[in-house]
């Protein structure tokens, strides 16, 4: 949204007076707009995914190296989201 903002504001402070400059601020825009349609393209289905497997969550798991032991004895951390804390 922030490339897509940018490309926004340089058209509206500076206008159209330069074709060259309008042209890479539309662009800016429509690149913007590009990666928010990718986003959204990309979440909905993860979402509804989410929403069908109740037992999959967002927690993160991150693995604590110990280099002296196999991967698979390595310990883990953690991290997750409750709702309202």
């Amino acid at each position: 949204m922030s490339i897509s903002a940018v490309g926004i504001g340089l058209l509206v402070y500076f206008g159209v007076a330069n074709i060259a400059w309008t042209i890479f601020n539309a662009a800016l825009v429509v690149t913007g707009l590009a990666f928010i349609a990718d986003g959204l393209y990309w979440h909905i289905p993860a979402e509804k995914t989410r929403q069908q497997f109740p037992y999959c969550f967002g927690d993160m798991e991150i693995s604590i190296p110990e280099y002296g032991k196999p991967v698979r004895r390595w310990g883990k951390v953690v991290f997750n989201h409750v709702n309202g804390d």
